[in-house]
């Protein structure tokens, strides 16, 4: 009776443990908004307004980071992709890219124009401040050339 029982028993638990992994990995800000690098480029080139996070997934800041990006992100509205440096072509050649770049990296883009890049991790009024800043030089800008 009880090899009847534990067999079934057993496989409902490995598919439990199975979905619940599955969601834990699958729910990450990260595996949510994954783009490649080309991606970023179309954004770029359509002229979008966004925030782009390069990141590792072995690396422990951008774990630690993960949730100020994901908060950062809602707070703001601001559409998100993240591009994982392990998958990109090494031989890609872009000012975005630098040669010893440290992960992760935070760039925001207004209208397809890099506004703002923080590197590393830093808590969340870090990269508000920047934003409230460079929002601010934007519309500067943007007043100055209407005159």
């Amino acid at each position: 009776m009880i090899k009847k029982t534990a067999v079934p028993l057993l496989i409902v638990g490995c598919v439990v443990i199975g979905v619940l992994g599955y969601a834990y990995v699958g729910g990450s800000f990260y595996s949510k908004h994954e783009a490649a690098f080309s991606d970023v480029k179309e954004m770029q080139y359509n002229s979008e307004t966004f925030m782009a996070v390069f990141y590792e997934p072995a690396c422990d800041l951008c774990q630690k980071a993960e949730q100020v990006f994901e908060e950062f992100s809602e707070k703001h509205d601001a559409k998100a992709v993240t591009v994982n440096v392990k998958e990109m072509d090494e031989n890609v050649r872009d000012p975005l890219m630098e040669e010893n770049m440290s992960v992760p990296v935070f760039y925001y883009f207004i209208d397809g124009q890099l506004a703002m890049r923080i590197d590393g991790y830093h808590p969340l009024d870090v990269y508000e401040q920047g934003l409230e800043e460079i929002k601010s030089t934007w519309e500067r800008q943007s007043d100055e050339r209407e005159e």
